[in-house]
């Protein structure tokens, strides 16, 4: 089947160009979300597809219509690729999913009816690389987007692989603390085979692990990265805990605040004296992200947090307080990360999410399901 073929017979559903950039921003960019007190959109800086690149080696982003001609909707399928079961297998990721408030009732019946029909078939779709295995990920206190994909008479299970917290380092309570027993510092010429081995056996035993050449894709696509990005966490007798690659996709995509409360406003300029960003309504919310945060294989859950913790202290002056941006990193849920001991020093907000694994119920006894996991390879950054 081709992508061609799978949309036959759905007459309001067309594949996006370049020339379609303007109107797409204008519906992706109009679409807001509430949390904790702020009204967020996403900027995606002028070219809605350059994040896509970002994402993964190839997407498909599909329109729909109304009658005269104008996007009513739209919805992006990413396809990569990760460790499945010890072999090397596609992976799909669904994301940009709008639909406009004013679409005709036909285009969001096709909408609905179309995602469906995808992810049936995308076993059977040459350009999805005959991919399985599809996910997507989506905030816990989005409910509308819950309700829209959770339905029971759906044919497709909507299951949660993996609940996720991703926090945001906006500040600082004091800064004299007790110092990190680990060193962090960045990575030297001589040693880019041995981050390569590092990151591949850490990704080998994760479930949907990257592979080398989604690295090295990531390194020709990713603007200001390369092997030289990274830092090492190391022990007093140097041997390697955990590896980091602090980057920012501002370039491409930001969240932008366009409603605060009051004491959100207040508690953000005094944010200030604790050596953090201050947030203004209509200001775009530039954030750093921890990327490629892996670890040593034995290393318990409090030595992990150490070495967060240590990569941090590193970083929060020069990416918190000089250029105001929030420093995000990702960890899963029902651990105590923010009264951890070697980040209670920080201000932090954490919002939550789940990351969701999407297959046929007609499929399931085919599929390698992965439910209620803590070790997922997923880079929040992306989402």
């Amino acid at each position: 089947m081709t992508l061609q073929e799978l949309m036959f017979g759905f007459d309001r559903v067309r594949l996006a160009k370049p020339s379609d950039n303007a109107e797409i921003l204008e519906l992706y960019e109009s679409q807001a979300m509430n949390s904790g007190g702020l009204t967020l959109s996403y900027s995606r800086k002028g070219d809605f597809f350059r994040f896509t690149k970002h994402q993964g080696k190839k997407s498909f982003t599909f329109l729909f219509c109304n009658s005269n001609g104008s996007i009513g909707g739209l919805a992006t399928y990413v396809l990569s690729e990760g460790w499945i079961e010890g072999s090397v297998k596609p992976m799909g990721y669904m994301c940009d999913a709008r639909v406009s408030r004013d679409a005709d009732k036909e285009t969001k019946e096709e909408w609905r009816r179309f995602y469906v029909h995808t992810v049936m078939n995308s076993h059977l779709v040459e350009e999805f690389e005959y991919c399985e295995y599809m996910f997507s990920a989506i905030l816990d206190a989005n409910k509308i987007a819950l309700r829209a994909f959770k339905r029971e008479e759906s044919p497709l299970e909507f299951s949660p692989s993996q609940k996720y917290q991703a926090f945001q380092v906006m500040g600082k309570k004091w800064f004299r603390s007790k110092p990190s027993p680990f060193n962090v510092r960045k990575i030297a010429a001589h040693e880019r085979q041995k981050l390569y081995d590092f990151l591949q056996l850490a990704n080998r035993k994760k479930s949907l692990g990257f592979t080398g050449s989604e690295l090295s894709r990531r390194e020709t696509n990713w603007n200001h990265f390369s092997w030289e990005s990274f830092l090492i966490c190391t022990d007093s007798e140097g041997h390697w805990l955990a590896v980091t690659a602090p980057k920012s996709f501002s370039d491409s995509r930001s969240l932008v605040v366009e409603k605060a409360t009051p004491t959100i406003l207040l508690l953000s300029h005094l944010a200030r004296l604790f050596g953090g960003p201050s947030l203004k309504e209509n200001q775009e919310l530039e954030t750093t992200y921890l990327t490629h945060l892996e670890f040593a294989p034995h290393l318990t859950s409090e030595t992990r947090l150490n070495c967060v913790g240590s990569f941090i202290d590193l970083l929060f002056t020069d990416i918190v307080t000089k250029k105001g941006h929030l420093l995000s990193f990702y960890w899963p849920a029902k651990e105590g990360v923010a009264c951890h001991r070697a980040l209670s020093k920080y201000l932090i907000q954490s919002t939550s999410g789940t990351y969701y694994q999407i297959y046929p119920k007609t499929r399931a006894d085919k599929l390698r399901l992965f439910s209620d996991l803590t070790d997922i390879s997923f880079e929040v950054g992306l989402a």
